[in-house]
Protein backbone atom coordinates (compact mmCIF):
# COMPACT_ATOMS: atom_id res chain seq x y z
CA UNK A 1 0.00 0.00 0.00
CA UNK A 2 1.35 3.71 -1.05
CA UNK A 3 2.67 5.75 2.07
CA UNK A 4 0.44 9.33 1.86
CA UNK A 5 3.99 10.67 3.13
CA UNK A 6 6.52 11.38 1.07
CA UNK A 7 9.88 13.25 2.07
CA UNK A 8 10.83 15.96 -0.44
CA UNK A 9 14.29 15.86 -1.18
CA UNK A 10 14.65 19.27 -2.07
CA UNK A 11 13.39 22.62 -2.96
CA UNK A 12 13.19 24.31 -6.43
CA UNK A 13 14.18 28.05 -4.74
CA UNK A 14 16.86 25.53 -3.21
CA UNK A 15 18.69 24.42 -6.08
CA UNK A 16 21.72 25.18 -6.81
CA UNK A 17 23.90 25.61 -10.32
CA UNK A 18 25.45 22.48 -9.50
CA UNK A 19 22.35 20.53 -9.55
CA UNK A 20 21.96 21.28 -12.85
CA UNK A 21 25.29 18.97 -13.75
CA UNK A 22 24.50 16.36 -10.75
CA UNK A 23 20.74 16.28 -11.78
CA UNK A 24 21.14 16.30 -15.89
CA UNK A 25 18.81 14.63 -18.22
CA UNK A 26 21.26 13.39 -20.62
CA UNK A 27 22.31 9.60 -20.39
CA UNK A 28 26.15 9.01 -20.81
CA UNK A 29 26.70 7.93 -24.31
CA UNK A 30 29.62 6.93 -26.84
CA UNK A 31 29.73 8.70 -30.16
CA UNK A 32 29.75 4.74 -31.94
CA UNK A 33 26.60 4.17 -29.53
CA UNK A 34 23.42 5.70 -31.85
CA UNK A 35 20.17 5.33 -30.02
CA UNK A 36 17.32 5.06 -32.31
CA UNK A 37 13.53 5.64 -31.37
CA UNK A 38 10.47 3.77 -31.98
CA UNK A 39 8.03 5.18 -33.94
CA UNK A 40 4.50 3.51 -34.34
CA UNK A 41 4.20 2.97 -38.24
CA UNK A 42 0.57 4.13 -37.55
CA UNK A 43 2.03 7.92 -37.02
CA UNK A 44 3.48 7.91 -40.49
CA UNK A 45 1.32 6.75 -41.94
CA UNK A 46 -1.18 9.50 -40.51
CA UNK A 47 0.99 12.15 -41.22
CA UNK A 48 1.18 11.02 -44.95
CA UNK A 49 -2.53 11.07 -44.97
CA UNK A 50 -4.04 14.44 -43.25
CA UNK A 51 0.27 16.11 -42.90
CA UNK A 52 -0.22 16.01 -38.65
CA UNK A 53 -1.29 14.20 -36.30
CA UNK A 54 -1.36 13.51 -32.45
CA UNK A 55 1.16 12.00 -30.82
CA UNK A 56 2.41 10.74 -27.32
CA UNK A 57 6.26 11.31 -26.83
CA UNK A 58 8.22 9.29 -24.26
CA UNK A 59 11.39 10.47 -23.53
CA UNK A 60 13.99 8.71 -21.83
CA UNK A 61 13.96 8.42 -18.03
CA UNK A 62 16.93 10.63 -16.53
CA UNK A 63 19.65 8.39 -14.84
CA UNK A 64 20.02 11.37 -12.63
CA UNK A 65 16.62 11.00 -10.93
CA UNK A 66 17.08 6.81 -10.47
CA UNK A 67 15.85 6.43 -6.59
CA UNK A 68 14.13 9.84 -6.31
CA UNK A 69 10.44 10.03 -5.42
CA UNK A 70 9.03 10.79 -9.08
CA UNK A 71 6.84 13.71 -6.95
CA UNK A 72 9.72 14.84 -5.32
CA UNK A 73 10.50 18.53 -6.79
CA UNK A 74 13.98 17.75 -7.94
CA UNK A 75 12.52 15.12 -10.11
CA UNK A 76 10.06 17.37 -11.54
CA UNK A 77 12.65 19.93 -12.47
CA UNK A 78 15.14 17.65 -13.75
CA UNK A 79 11.87 16.17 -16.17
CA UNK A 80 10.72 19.71 -16.80
CA UNK A 81 14.43 20.40 -18.09
CA UNK A 82 14.66 17.45 -20.21
CA UNK A 83 10.96 18.55 -21.88
CA UNK A 84 12.46 21.81 -22.53
CA UNK A 85 15.51 20.70 -24.62
CA UNK A 86 13.29 18.12 -26.78
CA UNK A 87 10.55 21.12 -27.66
CA UNK A 88 13.47 23.44 -28.21
CA UNK A 89 13.84 24.77 -32.07
CA UNK A 90 10.22 23.67 -33.06
CA UNK A 91 8.66 26.06 -35.07
CA UNK A 92 5.07 26.78 -34.44
CA UNK A 93 3.38 24.48 -36.96
CA UNK A 94 5.84 21.39 -36.59
CA UNK A 95 5.03 20.24 -32.93
CA UNK A 96 1.65 21.99 -31.13
CA UNK A 97 2.50 21.13 -27.37
CA UNK A 98 -1.17 19.85 -25.76
CA UNK A 99 0.09 18.59 -22.60
CA UNK A 100 3.36 18.12 -20.20
CA UNK A 101 3.45 16.10 -17.74
CA UNK A 102 5.14 16.92 -14.31
CA UNK A 103 6.38 13.58 -13.30
CA UNK A 104 6.36 11.17 -16.28
CA UNK A 105 8.94 11.89 -18.97
CA UNK A 106 6.30 12.27 -21.24
CA UNK A 107 4.55 15.01 -24.15
CA UNK A 108 1.47 15.00 -25.68
CA UNK A 109 1.00 16.99 -28.75
CA UNK A 110 0.43 17.52 -32.66
CA UNK A 111 2.66 17.20 -34.74
CA UNK A 112 3.76 17.03 -38.57
CA UNK A 113 6.25 15.36 -40.99
CA UNK A 114 9.20 18.02 -40.11
CA UNK A 115 8.64 17.39 -36.50
CA UNK A 116 8.56 13.92 -36.53
CA UNK A 117 11.92 14.45 -38.33
CA UNK A 118 13.49 16.45 -35.23
CA UNK A 119 11.57 14.34 -32.94
CA UNK A 120 13.15 11.27 -34.10
CA UNK A 121 16.73 13.23 -34.54
CA UNK A 122 16.45 13.91 -30.64
CA UNK A 123 18.91 11.81 -27.99
CA UNK A 124 15.78 11.47 -25.25
CA UNK A 125 13.09 10.65 -27.06
CA UNK A 126 12.63 6.63 -27.10
CA UNK A 127 9.35 6.52 -28.54
CA UNK A 128 6.62 8.22 -30.68
CA UNK A 129 3.28 6.34 -30.86
CA UNK A 130 -0.24 7.66 -31.76
CA UNK A 131 -2.30 9.48 -29.19
CA UNK A 132 -4.88 6.45 -29.58
CA UNK A 133 -8.73 6.75 -28.69
CA UNK A 134 -9.86 4.84 -25.75
CA UNK A 135 -13.93 4.54 -24.64
CA UNK A 136 -15.68 2.90 -21.61
CA UNK A 137 -15.97 -1.33 -21.70
CA UNK A 138 -18.99 -1.58 -21.87
CA UNK A 139 -27.61 -8.52 -9.84
CA UNK A 140 -26.13 -8.47 -7.03
CA UNK A 141 -22.77 -9.69 -7.06
CA UNK A 142 -21.58 -9.22 -3.67
CA UNK A 143 -22.37 -12.68 -2.27
CA UNK A 144 -20.24 -14.16 -5.25
CA UNK A 145 -17.07 -12.81 -4.24
CA UNK A 146 -17.75 -13.46 -0.56
CA UNK A 147 -17.83 -9.87 0.65
CA UNK A 148 -20.36 -9.50 3.09
CA UNK A 149 -18.68 -12.05 5.03
CA UNK A 150 -15.62 -10.16 5.35
CA UNK A 151 -17.54 -6.72 6.27
CA UNK A 152 -19.31 -8.80 9.51
CA UNK A 153 -15.12 -9.04 9.94
CA UNK A 154 -14.94 -5.13 10.32
CA UNK A 155 -13.37 -4.99 6.94
CA UNK A 156 -15.17 -2.14 4.16
CA UNK A 157 -12.03 -0.27 2.71
CA UNK A 158 -12.28 2.21 5.40
CA UNK A 159 -9.13 4.82 4.96
CA UNK A 160 -7.95 3.41 1.69
CA UNK A 161 -8.44 5.54 -1.37
CA UNK A 162 -9.63 4.97 -4.79
CA UNK A 163 -9.24 6.97 -8.02
CA UNK A 164 -11.88 5.93 -10.85
CA UNK A 165 -10.99 6.80 -13.85
CA UNK A 166 -13.70 7.04 -16.30
CA UNK A 167 -16.37 9.45 -17.49
CA UNK A 168 -16.84 10.76 -14.06
CA UNK A 169 -19.14 10.25 -11.18
CA UNK A 170 -22.33 11.67 -9.65
CA UNK A 171 -21.31 13.90 -7.45
CA UNK A 172 -24.84 14.30 -5.18
CA UNK A 173 -25.74 10.85 -5.10
CA UNK A 174 -26.90 9.59 -1.92
CA UNK A 175 -24.67 6.56 -2.20
CA UNK A 176 -21.68 8.44 -2.98
CA UNK A 177 -21.45 11.79 -1.81
CA UNK A 178 -19.84 10.75 1.23
CA UNK A 179 -17.02 8.90 -0.26
CA UNK A 180 -15.99 11.61 -2.88
CA UNK A 181 -12.63 12.63 -1.50
CA UNK A 182 -12.01 14.82 -4.45
CA UNK A 183 -12.53 15.51 -8.33
CA UNK A 184 -10.48 16.59 -11.51
CA UNK A 185 -11.28 16.44 -15.19
CA UNK A 186 -8.68 15.93 -17.81
CA UNK A 187 -11.34 15.31 -20.88
CA UNK A 188 -11.71 17.60 -23.64
CA UNK A 189 -14.71 18.84 -22.94
CA UNK A 190 -13.63 19.91 -18.85
CA UNK A 191 -15.35 23.12 -18.09
CA UNK A 192 -15.51 25.42 -15.53
CA UNK A 193 -17.85 24.50 -13.25
CA UNK A 194 -18.70 23.42 -9.76
CA UNK A 195 -18.40 20.30 -10.22
CA UNK A 196 -16.35 19.52 -13.30
CA UNK A 197 -15.88 15.60 -13.12
CA UNK A 198 -20.01 15.61 -12.62
CA UNK A 199 -21.07 12.46 -14.49
CA UNK A 200 -23.35 13.36 -17.48
CA UNK A 201 -22.89 9.73 -19.33
CA UNK A 202 -23.62 7.27 -16.20
CA UNK A 203 -21.16 4.85 -16.69
CA UNK A 204 -18.60 5.99 -14.26
CA UNK A 205 -21.62 6.48 -11.58
CA UNK A 206 -22.04 2.90 -11.89
CA UNK A 207 -18.38 1.65 -11.65
CA UNK A 208 -17.73 4.49 -8.46
CA UNK A 209 -21.02 2.45 -7.26
CA UNK A 210 -19.59 -1.14 -7.86
CA UNK A 211 -16.58 0.01 -5.40
CA UNK A 212 -17.94 2.29 -3.03
CA UNK A 213 -21.87 2.43 -2.51
CA UNK A 214 -23.06 3.00 0.92
CA UNK A 215 -26.06 0.66 -0.12
CA UNK A 216 -28.95 3.56 0.74
CA UNK A 217 -30.57 3.32 -2.53
CA UNK A 218 -28.24 1.01 -5.10
CA UNK A 219 -26.43 -2.05 -3.86
CA UNK A 220 -23.81 -2.02 -1.41
CA UNK A 221 -20.19 -1.40 -2.52
CA UNK A 222 -17.46 -3.92 -2.41
CA UNK A 223 -15.63 -1.37 -0.27
CA UNK A 224 -18.70 0.87 1.06
CA UNK A 225 -16.46 2.89 3.31
CA UNK A 226 -13.28 3.38 0.76
CA UNK A 227 -12.78 6.83 -0.71
CA UNK A 228 -12.93 7.94 -3.87
CA UNK A 229 -10.62 10.33 -5.88
CA UNK A 230 -13.09 10.77 -9.10
CA UNK A 231 -11.20 11.50 -12.59
CA UNK A 232 -13.37 12.74 -15.61
CA UNK A 233 -10.67 11.05 -18.77
CA UNK A 234 -13.91 10.57 -21.17
CA UNK A 235 -15.80 13.16 -22.93
CA UNK A 236 -19.51 13.28 -22.51
CA UNK A 237 -19.77 10.94 -25.49
CA UNK A 238 -17.73 7.92 -23.36
CA UNK A 239 -14.73 8.55 -25.46
CA UNK A 240 -11.21 9.68 -24.54
CA UNK A 241 -7.10 9.85 -25.69
CA UNK A 242 -4.38 8.31 -24.04
CA UNK A 243 -3.04 11.71 -23.15
CA UNK A 244 -6.22 12.53 -21.05
CA UNK A 245 -5.69 9.40 -19.44
CA UNK A 246 -2.10 10.32 -18.38
CA UNK A 247 -2.87 13.09 -17.22
CA UNK A 248 -4.55 12.22 -14.55
CA UNK A 249 -2.00 9.63 -13.50
CA UNK A 250 0.77 12.09 -13.42
CA UNK A 251 -1.75 14.18 -11.18
CA UNK A 252 -2.19 11.20 -8.82
CA UNK A 253 2.06 10.51 -9.16
CA UNK A 254 2.45 14.26 -8.71
CA UNK A 255 0.03 15.35 -6.23
CA UNK A 256 -1.90 12.68 -4.40
CA UNK A 257 -0.03 10.21 -2.20
CA UNK A 258 -2.94 9.30 -0.62
CA UNK A 259 -4.10 7.29 -3.53
CA UNK A 260 -2.95 3.28 -3.43
CA UNK A 261 -5.67 2.25 -6.05
CA UNK A 262 -6.61 3.14 -9.23
CA UNK A 263 -9.66 1.32 -11.36
CA UNK A 264 -9.54 2.19 -15.28
CA UNK A 265 -12.40 0.99 -16.85
CA UNK A 266 -11.51 1.38 -19.98
CA UNK A 267 -10.69 -0.04 -22.76
CA UNK A 268 -9.55 1.00 -26.72
CA UNK A 269 -8.62 -1.23 -29.83
CA UNK A 270 -4.78 -0.25 -29.78
CA UNK A 271 -2.49 -3.35 -29.29
CA UNK A 272 0.55 -3.22 -26.76
CA UNK A 273 3.33 -1.95 -26.64
CA UNK A 274 1.80 1.65 -25.44
CA UNK A 275 5.01 3.36 -24.03
CA UNK A 276 3.29 6.06 -22.26
CA UNK A 277 0.92 4.29 -20.48
CA UNK A 278 3.03 1.56 -19.56
CA UNK A 279 5.69 4.25 -18.25
CA UNK A 280 3.01 5.69 -16.17
CA UNK A 281 1.60 2.45 -14.50
CA UNK A 282 4.85 1.25 -13.87
CA UNK A 283 5.56 4.36 -12.17
CA UNK A 284 2.72 4.08 -10.06
CA UNK A 285 3.33 0.34 -9.22
CA UNK A 286 6.78 1.28 -7.99
CA UNK A 287 5.12 3.82 -5.96
CA UNK A 288 2.77 1.44 -4.07
CA UNK A 289 -0.48 1.51 -6.49
CA UNK A 290 -1.98 -1.01 -7.95
CA UNK A 291 -3.72 -0.16 -11.06
CA UNK A 292 -6.80 -2.17 -12.09
CA UNK A 293 -8.25 -2.25 -15.53
CA UNK A 294 -10.87 -4.13 -17.68
CA UNK A 295 -9.84 -7.06 -19.62
CA UNK A 296 -12.18 -5.01 -22.91
CA UNK A 297 -15.42 -6.19 -24.50
CA UNK A 298 -14.10 -7.09 -27.83
CA UNK A 299 -14.25 -10.71 -27.61
CA UNK A 300 -10.56 -11.36 -28.14
CA UNK A 301 -9.63 -14.59 -27.04
CA UNK A 302 -5.94 -14.62 -27.66
CA UNK A 303 -5.64 -10.78 -27.34
CA UNK A 304 -5.68 -8.22 -24.89
CA UNK A 305 -5.40 -4.20 -26.03
CA UNK A 306 -4.18 -1.05 -24.58
CA UNK A 307 -4.19 -0.60 -21.65
CA UNK A 308 -5.00 -3.86 -20.27
CA UNK A 309 -2.54 -5.63 -22.15
CA UNK A 310 0.21 -3.71 -19.94
CA UNK A 311 2.25 -6.18 -17.50
CA UNK A 312 2.53 -3.49 -14.87
CA UNK A 313 -1.62 -3.52 -14.45
CA UNK A 314 -3.51 -6.03 -13.18
CA UNK A 315 -6.39 -6.72 -15.60
CA UNK A 316 -9.68 -8.22 -15.26
CA UNK A 317 -12.02 -10.16 -16.97
CA UNK A 318 -15.97 -10.96 -16.79
CA UNK A 319 -18.21 -13.76 -15.30
CA UNK A 320 -21.89 -13.98 -15.26
CA UNK A 321 -23.33 -13.58 -11.76
CA UNK A 322 -26.12 -16.49 -12.42
CA UNK A 323 -28.53 -17.29 -15.19
CA UNK A 324 -29.04 -14.34 -17.20
CA UNK A 325 -30.66 -16.09 -20.17
CA UNK A 326 -29.06 -16.19 -23.61
CA UNK A 327 -26.73 -13.23 -23.93
CA UNK A 328 -25.22 -11.77 -27.12
CA UNK A 329 -21.92 -10.01 -27.16
CA UNK A 330 -20.59 -7.27 -29.06
CA UNK A 331 -19.20 -8.98 -31.73
CA UNK A 332 -21.01 -11.40 -34.23
CA UNK A 333 -19.29 -14.64 -33.73
CA UNK A 334 -19.70 -14.16 -29.95
CA UNK A 335 -23.14 -15.92 -27.97
CA UNK A 336 -23.61 -16.90 -24.73
CA UNK A 337 -27.09 -18.91 -25.66
CA UNK A 338 -27.10 -19.96 -21.56
CA UNK A 339 -25.41 -18.48 -18.57
CA UNK A 340 -24.55 -19.70 -15.54
CA UNK A 341 -22.64 -18.55 -11.51
CA UNK A 342 -18.74 -18.29 -12.80
CA UNK A 343 -19.05 -18.69 -16.03
CA UNK A 344 -16.41 -16.41 -18.35
CA UNK A 345 -18.80 -14.37 -20.78
CA UNK A 346 -17.73 -14.83 -24.28
CA UNK A 347 -17.33 -10.94 -24.96
CA UNK A 348 -14.51 -10.70 -22.23
CA UNK A 349 -11.09 -10.46 -24.03
CA UNK A 350 -8.15 -12.82 -22.53
CA UNK A 351 -4.92 -13.85 -23.24
CA UNK A 352 -2.44 -16.17 -21.04
CA UNK A 353 -1.37 -12.75 -19.61
CA UNK A 354 -5.16 -12.30 -18.12
CA UNK A 355 -4.66 -11.80 -14.08
CA UNK A 356 -8.21 -12.27 -13.05
CA UNK A 357 -11.78 -12.81 -12.92
CA UNK A 358 -14.32 -10.84 -11.73
CA UNK A 359 -18.28 -10.73 -11.99
CA UNK A 360 -19.53 -8.21 -14.59
CA UNK A 361 -22.57 -9.72 -16.19
CA UNK A 362 -24.85 -8.31 -14.80
CA UNK A 363 -24.30 -5.33 -12.43
CA UNK A 364 -26.59 -2.98 -10.93
CA UNK A 365 -25.30 -0.35 -9.06
CA UNK A 366 -25.56 3.58 -8.77
CA UNK A 367 -27.20 5.58 -11.48
CA UNK A 368 -27.13 9.40 -12.46
CA UNK A 369 -29.81 11.28 -10.89
CA UNK A 370 -29.94 9.28 -7.49
CA UNK A 371 -31.14 6.21 -8.99
CA UNK A 372 -29.44 2.69 -10.21
CA UNK A 373 -28.51 1.20 -13.41
CA UNK A 374 -27.73 -2.29 -14.26
CA UNK A 375 -24.47 -2.38 -16.86
CA UNK A 376 -22.86 -5.60 -18.37
CA UNK A 377 -19.08 -5.82 -19.09
CA UNK A 378 -15.37 -6.11 -17.97
CA UNK A 379 -16.05 -2.67 -16.88
CA UNK A 380 -18.11 -4.01 -14.22
CA UNK A 381 -15.47 -6.62 -13.38
CA UNK A 382 -12.72 -3.78 -12.83
CA UNK A 383 -14.39 -2.29 -10.32
CA UNK A 384 -15.05 -5.25 -8.18
CA UNK A 385 -11.63 -6.32 -8.12
CA UNK A 386 -10.16 -3.22 -7.36
CA UNK A 387 -12.84 -3.50 -4.11
CA UNK A 388 -11.29 -6.41 -3.14
CA UNK A 389 -8.07 -4.81 -2.93
CA UNK A 390 -9.24 -1.92 -1.01
CA UNK A 391 -10.49 -4.69 1.79
CA UNK A 392 -6.73 -6.26 1.38
CA UNK A 393 -5.43 -3.16 1.77
CA UNK A 394 -7.51 -2.48 4.72
CA UNK A 395 -6.28 -5.61 6.33
CA UNK A 396 -2.64 -5.77 5.48
CA UNK A 397 -2.00 -1.74 5.00
CA UNK A 398 1.81 -2.91 4.43
CA UNK A 399 1.00 -5.46 1.36
CA UNK A 400 3.28 -4.49 -1.72
CA UNK A 401 1.43 -4.20 -5.05
CA UNK A 402 3.61 -7.55 -5.94
CA UNK A 403 1.70 -9.05 -2.75
CA UNK A 404 -1.47 -7.92 -3.57
CA UNK A 405 -1.72 -8.91 -6.52
CA UNK A 406 0.14 -13.00 -5.85
CA UNK A 407 -2.50 -12.93 -2.80
CA UNK A 408 -5.78 -12.42 -5.27
CA UNK A 409 -4.32 -14.78 -7.49
CA UNK A 410 -3.49 -17.36 -5.58
CA UNK A 411 -6.66 -17.57 -3.03
CA UNK A 412 -9.29 -16.84 -6.41
CA UNK A 413 -11.25 -19.74 -7.32
CA UNK A 414 -10.50 -21.50 -10.68
CA UNK A 415 -12.73 -20.57 -13.46
CA UNK A 416 -12.28 -22.02 -16.16
CA UNK A 417 -12.47 -20.08 -20.23
CA UNK A 418 -14.05 -22.57 -22.93
CA UNK A 419 -12.50 -21.38 -26.18
CA UNK A 420 -12.88 -24.84 -28.17
CA UNK A 421 -15.64 -27.44 -27.08
CA UNK A 422 -13.28 -29.78 -29.64
CA UNK A 423 -10.44 -28.82 -27.86
CA UNK A 424 -10.10 -29.09 -24.24
CA UNK A 425 -6.32 -28.42 -24.44
CA UNK A 426 -6.98 -24.57 -25.14
CA UNK A 427 -9.17 -23.74 -22.29
CA UNK A 428 -7.93 -21.40 -20.08
CA UNK A 429 -7.97 -21.47 -16.35
CA UNK A 430 -7.90 -18.23 -14.43
CA UNK A 431 -8.75 -17.30 -10.65
CA UNK A 432 -11.93 -15.26 -10.14
CA UNK A 433 -11.63 -13.16 -6.67
CA UNK A 434 -12.90 -14.30 -3.78
CA UNK A 435 -12.63 -11.66 -0.44
CA UNK A 436 -12.92 -14.19 2.01
CA UNK A 437 -10.62 -16.31 1.14
CA UNK A 438 -7.97 -13.36 0.32
CA UNK A 439 -8.54 -11.48 3.65
CA UNK A 440 -7.89 -15.06 5.44
CA UNK A 441 -4.62 -14.08 7.47
CA UNK A 442 -2.33 -16.93 6.40
CA UNK A 443 -0.71 -17.56 9.62
CA UNK A 444 -4.30 -18.59 11.24
CA UNK A 445 -6.81 -21.60 11.22
CA UNK A 446 -9.96 -20.74 9.92
CA UNK A 447 -10.95 -24.05 9.42
CA UNK A 448 -9.84 -25.66 12.79
CA UNK A 449 -8.32 -28.45 10.93
CA UNK A 450 -4.74 -28.46 11.80
CA UNK A 451 -3.63 -26.41 8.94
CA UNK A 452 -2.89 -22.93 8.60
CA UNK A 453 -5.12 -20.35 6.02
CA UNK A 454 -1.49 -19.90 3.86
CA UNK A 455 -1.04 -23.82 3.76
CA UNK A 456 -4.65 -24.63 2.48
CA UNK A 457 -5.00 -21.37 0.25
CA UNK A 458 -1.25 -20.92 -0.72
CA UNK A 459 -1.36 -17.30 -0.18
CA UNK A 460 2.59 -17.86 1.65
CA UNK A 461 5.17 -18.73 -0.64
CA UNK A 462 6.29 -21.08 2.11
CA UNK A 463 4.36 -23.91 0.57
CA UNK A 464 2.78 -25.42 -2.30
CA UNK A 465 -1.24 -24.79 -1.26
CA UNK A 466 -3.93 -24.95 -3.77
CA UNK A 467 -2.54 -22.58 -6.44
CA UNK A 468 0.51 -20.34 -5.52
CA UNK A 469 1.96 -18.20 -8.15
CA UNK A 470 4.54 -17.07 -6.04
CA UNK A 471 6.04 -20.63 -5.43
CA UNK A 472 9.81 -21.36 -7.50
CA UNK A 473 8.52 -24.88 -8.21
CA UNK A 474 5.64 -23.51 -10.19
CA UNK A 475 7.48 -22.68 -13.38
CA UNK A 476 10.15 -24.68 -15.17
CA UNK A 477 12.37 -26.98 -15.57
CA UNK A 478 15.62 -23.95 -15.44
CA UNK A 479 18.67 -25.99 -16.40
CA UNK A 480 17.24 -28.57 -18.86
CA UNK A 481 18.10 -31.47 -16.77
CA UNK A 482 14.13 -32.95 -17.39
CA UNK A 483 13.96 -32.28 -12.94
CA UNK A 484 11.75 -30.15 -11.34
CA UNK A 485 12.46 -30.36 -7.38
CA UNK A 486 9.52 -29.78 -5.05
CA UNK A 487 9.02 -29.54 -1.32
CA UNK A 488 9.45 -33.72 -0.23
CA UNK A 489 5.70 -33.26 0.81
CA UNK A 490 3.77 -31.72 -1.67
CA UNK A 491 1.10 -34.34 -2.90
CA UNK A 492 0.72 -34.17 -5.95
CA UNK A 493 1.95 -32.02 -9.68
CA UNK A 494 -0.45 -31.19 -12.41
CA UNK A 495 0.57 -32.32 -15.56
CA UNK A 496 3.74 -30.79 -17.39
CA UNK A 497 3.27 -27.89 -20.12
CA UNK A 498 5.28 -28.25 -23.35
CA UNK A 499 5.71 -27.81 -26.83
CA UNK A 500 2.91 -30.89 -27.15
CA UNK A 501 0.75 -29.52 -24.35
CA UNK A 502 -0.22 -32.10 -22.64
CA UNK A 503 1.09 -34.97 -24.77
CA UNK A 504 1.94 -37.89 -22.27
CA UNK A 505 4.44 -38.88 -24.71
CA UNK A 506 6.67 -35.74 -23.56
CA UNK A 507 6.37 -36.16 -19.98
CA UNK A 508 8.39 -38.74 -18.32
CA UNK A 509 6.33 -37.65 -14.85
CA UNK A 510 4.97 -40.44 -12.92
CA UNK A 511 1.81 -42.31 -14.45
CA UNK A 512 -1.50 -40.26 -12.85
CA UNK A 513 -3.62 -42.42 -10.66
CA UNK A 514 -7.16 -43.46 -11.65
CA UNK A 515 -9.44 -40.15 -11.78
CA UNK A 516 -7.26 -37.41 -10.93
CA UNK A 517 -6.25 -34.51 -13.11
CA UNK A 518 -2.29 -34.42 -11.80
CA UNK A 519 0.82 -36.65 -11.51
CA UNK A 520 1.71 -37.76 -7.90
CA UNK A 521 4.91 -36.44 -6.59
CA UNK A 522 7.37 -38.77 -5.13
CA UNK A 523 8.80 -38.82 -2.04
CA UNK A 524 12.02 -37.94 -2.81
CA UNK A 525 11.09 -34.17 -3.27
CA UNK A 526 11.55 -34.18 -7.30
CA UNK A 527 9.65 -35.22 -10.54
CA UNK A 528 11.37 -36.21 -13.74
CA UNK A 529 9.96 -34.44 -16.88
CA UNK A 530 10.48 -34.29 -20.82
CA UNK A 531 13.46 -31.73 -21.26
CA UNK A 532 11.56 -29.56 -23.72
CA UNK A 533 8.77 -29.59 -21.05
CA UNK A 534 7.97 -25.69 -20.46
CA UNK A 535 6.74 -25.63 -16.96
CA UNK A 536 4.91 -27.45 -14.27
CA UNK A 537 1.74 -25.64 -13.76
CA UNK A 538 1.05 -25.70 -10.07
CA UNK A 539 1.17 -28.11 -7.21
CA UNK A 540 -1.32 -28.86 -4.89
CA UNK A 541 -1.30 -30.19 -1.36
CA UNK A 542 -0.83 -29.03 1.78
CA UNK A 543 2.76 -29.30 3.51
CA UNK A 544 0.99 -29.61 6.43
CA UNK A 545 0.99 -33.39 8.06
CA UNK A 546 -2.95 -32.26 9.39
CA UNK A 547 -4.19 -31.79 5.79
CA UNK A 548 -7.18 -33.97 4.85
Amino acid sequence: MRSPLRIILASCAGVSLALLFSFGWHDERTAAVQLVPFVQSEVQASIALQTATDVLVTLREPTSIAGLSPASPSAKWVIALQQNSVLAGFAEDEFITTRRYKSLPILAGRINAAGLAKLTAHADVTSVAVDGVGSIATGETLPIIHAPEVHDNGFTGEGVVVAVLDTGADIDHPDLEDDILYEMCFASDCDESEHPADDEHGHGTNVTGIITSDGTIAPLGVAPDAKIAVYRVLRRSGSGRFSDWIAALDDIIANHPEVSIVNMSLQSRSGCPSSALTLAISTLRNEGVATFIASGNHGNKNLLLVPSCIAEAISVGATYDGDNGSVDGWKADCSDPTTALDQVTCWSDSDNSLDLLAPGARATSTGVGGGTITYMGTSQASPHAAGVAALLFQAFPDLTVNELEARMKATGKLLTDDLDDADPSTNRTTPRVDARVALLDPDEDADGDGCSNGEEFGSDPRFGGQRNPLNPWDFHDVNGDGIITLFDDILAVINGFGTGGNDPLLDRSPAPAAGQPWQQGPPDGTIDVANDILGIASQFGHRCVGAP
